[in-house]
């Protein structure tokens, strides 16, 4: 057996690629294992795996770019899509549950301290800890890069990827424990609209009421007024057209609007009844016709600004992914985003040509701008930081460098010619391959040093480690219980982001309203994650 792990290590030492591939399958097939209670690992199995690797061959000599290379990929891909979202966390509801994440994140942060200052834990182990409770990759990443940077040996390094891998199933285990069991105790009600991710459906509308100051309705006012898309009118004299801005709605014609069951509440309330005759079923010289959103043009800009009316054109629905988004006038396209739209007849081809309606090109656009972004945080990353406090300034590096360039370049949308966000698909893929990569190479490369890092790894510290996680879980849930009290379906998801833990999000969703998951854990995902790396990349100041 020895001979042949010998002969084996041989081979894949001199094969790298086959290498890194085959830790990443097997840490496919070790992740969809599920153990009791339906925990399982995921892709964090790749890690595990990777140690396994390293472990059995450390002299195997692995290409030490390809770990950094994930991670830039990674975080720059979740900067794009948190960057619009994450001034939205400070807003309404999203500034209650970010001071509880605060709360909680500081509490462990100031726990894996006292470890260190108090208890004289390893520093490195406290590090890796504070990402694997967390259940975040991202901030191991981040935090093995500033180890690099500030010259902490590989043994250091070592350490803080031993401390995410005996922490993370804990994490996982934990988080998907408190929310079985705040389900089962306080079983969620229905928190949210019934057809909420169903697609916005038209109705036709008896115009019979004008605005409070006694003014007709305009098209423009009138979508506003009830946040939804309007698409034909038929006036008294019987002529259909669409709906422009400047168009009047006056009462005695009817009106389509298309919208969820909480806009066609708005919609009777302002204007009348639903009409005995639907418009909606008359299509001559009218048809529907669906577009995937390839062309940039038409990307990043508010519908309103694209006039697509004036060319006859009422959008009324758009599918970004798995999800439906509403339809107003400042929503913005993306590239790989499909609508549908209201055109007249004929007219296919021309509206075809508007959207660009390739898919092939809708996945090979933004390719230029991805590269420009991942430069742009990597110069960022390059930047000395001097703080008064240490000798040598500190830099952002990779992780640090490519996030803030993703969050700011995400939440600008396009500059110039330049389409900053990635169509969902394109974004998902590369986020998980970066995330592949990174945790192969992290794994292989510690594995060689994990027999002089097991020593640090003292059960006395991982039972710390599981009493800081509940700690801090407690603090979040009982301050945003505090403030959501009875809405179960709201803390789950809100416990979900805190935990920035996908498979929590997807158990969630099978408990409770999908609106009440969602709006939480939109709410503070993206400022979760950002805290998490930067406060990794602060703890290794401690080594």
């Amino acid at each position: 057996m020895a001979e042949w792990l010998k002969e084996t290590g041989v081979f894949l030492g001199e094969n790298p690629v086959l290498l890194l591939f085959a830790v990443i399958a097997l840490g496919f097939l070790l992740g969809e294992v599920r153990f009791p209670g339906g925990l399982r690992f995921g892709v964090a199995a790749v890690l595990f795996v990777g140690l396994g690797a390293g472990y059995a061959w450390p002299e195997t000599v692995f290409p030490p770019v390809i770990a950094p290379l994930g991670l830039a990929l990674l975080v720059y891909c979740l900067g794009l899509q948190a960057g619009p979202g994450f001034l939205r966390s400070f807003r309404s509801e999203g500034m209650a549950l970010s001071l509880c994440l605060a709360a909680s994140v500081g509490v462990l942060v100031a726990g894996c301290l006292f470890l260190v200052f108090g208890l004289g834990a390893p520093p490195a182990l406290a590090t890796g800890m504070f990402a694997g409770i967390s259940t975040n990759t991202a901030a191991l990443g981040a935090a093995g890069e500033a180890a690099q940077q500030l010259g902490a040996d590989a043994d250091a390094a070592n350490q803080i990827i031993l401390g995410y891998a005996l922490h993370y199933p804990i994490g996982i285990a934990a988080t998907l424990l408190l929310l079985h069991v705040l389900v089962t105790r306080f079983p969620p009600r229905d928190e949210a609209p019934r057809d909420e991710g169903a697609p916005p459906l038209p109705q036709t509308y008896e115009v019979e009421k004008t605005r409070p100051g006694g003014s007709p309705w305009t098209g423009a006012s009138l979508a506003e007024a009830a946040e939804l898309a309007l698409s034909r009118y038929e006036d008294a004299e019987g002529r259909i057209d669409f709906v422009h801005p400047g168009t009047v709605l006056a009462p005695g014609c009817r009106v389509v609007a298309i919208a969820r069951s909480e806009g066609h509440r708005k919609m009777e309330a302002l204007v009348g009844r639903v009409s005995d005759a639907p418009l909606q079923v008359r299509w001559e010289g009218f048809e529907k016709a669906r577009f995937f959103v390839s062309r940039k043009e038409v990307v990043g800009i508010p519908l309103r600004e694209l006039r697509l009316d004036e060319r006859g054109i009422v959008i009324s629905r758009i599918r970004r992914g798995d999800v439906e988004l509403p339809v107003a006038g400042n929503t913005r396209l993306q590239l790989g985003d499909r609508v549908r739209a209201v055109i007249r007849s004929g007219q296919e081809a021309d509206v075809a040509g508007i959207f660009g309606n390739s898919l092939t090109t809708s996945t090979e656009s933004g390719y230029m701008s991805f590269v420009v972004g991942i430069i742009a945080g990597m110069v960022l990353g390059l930047v000395p930081l001097p703080l008064p406090f240490l000798e040598s300034p500190l830099r952002l590096g990779v992780a640090g460098g490519a996030l803030v360039a993703g969050l700011v370049l995400g939440a600008r949308g396009r500059t110039g010619p330049l389409v900053w966000h990635l169509p969902i698909t394109v974004n998902l893929t590369l986020r998980q391959t970066g995330l592949l990569f990174f945790l192969a190479g992290a794994g292989l490369q510690a594995g060689a040093g994990l027999e002089a890092a097991l020593p640090h790894a003292e059960a006395v510290w991982m039972l710390w480690g599981i009493g800081l996680m509940v700690l801090s879980q407690a603090v979040f849930l009982g301050s945003a219980a505090l403030a959501f009290r009875g809405r179960t379906g709201f803390l789950l998801g809100a416990l979900s982001a805190m935990q920035t833990q996908p498979g929590a999000h997807a158990y969630s969703l099978t408990r409770a309203s999908a609106h009440s998951v969602n709006s939480a854990y939109a709410a503070i995902y993206p400022l979760a994650l950002i805290l998490k790396i930067i406060l990794a990349q602060l703890l290794v100041l401690t080594i």
